[in-house]
């Protein structure tokens, strides 16, 4: 439901292609109420002066509660989304987590200089803005809203077009790749000759390579985590983390013995879990592991390489095992072996380097049985539950 001044502004927007096949076929609806139908008085004003002073007008508080009053009792259970330059930047991993959701929207669209703060604070689950401009009102937000939306939602497209796109988390939420189409030639200007040799996979070798808007060291990394993932050690398996990790990560996480050695303290929601997830797979200078037990590949655990900016021949280590279940039996132990094999012969790279609290004395054994050594001691490196604490430092040299 789109709330607005202007519904004969959506009539032309959502009546073409895509759009207006989903609605035919019943798999999204999309319907407008003009706020101004909610106005008293002759000339049904929704606009006043701000309190304070100050140029511009304000949409009145009493349209908009008739107007979102009336849209809750179609449906109750729906979310109410203000469309706002105040609101949080909209992206593919919002639009994504809308489309899963699946719950009905009522979309706000303000006007002149927005609307009364006491709606937003007492009726509007969230503020989204399409990006850091002004414009003239919410429509155009809303439409944008719209279509990025419909086009996840089941059935709307063909879903493997949506797999391997722009911001997509297959791409880890980067750009597309460069596409072209007939003629191979066209006025002089040749396409790549590997997308004419009907190889598949030097094919997709070559778009993985040609992802846009990357450093050479992202590409790297990049390349790294769809080429050498997932990983088989001896007992345990390494892969990208997948979103499904979060459920598996929240039924440990709380445990207070799982986090004693955790930089960070809990809780830990579900929130925090995927904010933490969407962060580690877009940052292209790491590698963020699930550990899987190899046998039922059920996640055990995390590990992280993290390649430093300052010196691209060298891995930052960071592990947990979560499952209490796997302690002490040799499946850490497994995973780091298994995570040096990628770093020192897949990737080539000259060193890996840890930190490990001071008190930690078994993660410390542990390290120190796969070949690490330590090298120094940051005194009150680390703020855990509001004290510093001394952190060891230790390394792994490949020709050692």
């Amino acid at each position: 439901m789109i709330l607005t001044l202007y519904p004969d502004m959506f009539n032309c927007s959502f009546s073409d292609s895509i759009l207006k096949r989903a609605q035919e076929n019943g798999l999204i609806e999309i319907r407008t109420k003009n706020i101004r139908d909610f106005a008293e008085g002759k000339r049904r004003n929704v606009d006043d002066t701000p309190f304070g002073g100050g140029a511009g007008m304000l949409m009145s508080p009493k349209p908009l509660h008739g107007a979102i009053s009336w849209a809750k009792e179609q449906n109750p259970n729906s979310k109410v989304i203000y469309l706002s330059a105040q609101g949080k930047r909209f992206d593919q991993e919002k639009a994504l987590k809308i489309a899963r959701e699946q719950k009905d929207l009522i979309l706000v669209t303000g006007h002149f200089e927005g609307i009364d703060e006491r709606i937003v604070d007492s009726m509007v689950d969230e503020e989204i803005s399409i990006g850091d401009f002004v414009l003239t009102g919410g429509e155009i937000p809303a439409m944008c809203i719209i279509d990025s939306v419909s086009r996840l939602l089941p059935n709307v497209i063909n879903e493997k077009s949506t797999e391997q796109e722009s911001y997509s988390e297959e791409l880890f939420f980067q750009r597309e790749y460069p596409q072209y189409t007939r003629p191979a030639d066209f006025m002089g200007q040749k396409i790549p000759e590997v997308l004419l040799c009907g190889d598949h996979q030097k094919i997709e070798d070559w778009r993985m390579s040609h992802i846009k808007g990357l450093s050479q060291a992202e590409k790297r990394v990049f390349n790294w985590r769809l080429s050498n993932f997932p990983k088989k050690g001896r007992k345990v398996e390494l892969r990208i983390f997948h979103r499904s990790d979060i459920d598996h990560w929240l039924k440990y996480l709380n445990d207070e013995e799982v986090c004693r050695f955790l930089t960070i303290s809990p809780p830990f929601t579900h929130e925090i879990e995927e904010e933490f997830y969407l962060s580690s797979i877009k940052d292209l200078n790491i590698i963020p592991l699930s550990i899987l037990d190899k046998k039922n590949s059920v996640p055990i655990g995390t590990l992280s390489l993290e390649i430093t900016k300052t010196n691209p021949h060298c891995a930052r280590l960071g592990i947990c095992i979560f499952n209490k279940d796997y302690w002490n039996n040799g499946y850490g132990t497994d995973a780091l072996k298994t995570a040096i094999d990628f770093v020192f012969n897949d990737a080539d790279l000259k060193r890996v380097e840890l930190m490990v609290f001071e008190d930690n004395k078994k993660a410390k054994h542990v390290y120190e049985k796969v070949g690490f050594k330590e090298v120094g001691l940051a005194n009150k490196k680390t703020l855990k539950n509001g004290k510093f604490i001394n952190t060891y430092i230790m390394e792994l040299i490949k020709d050692e």
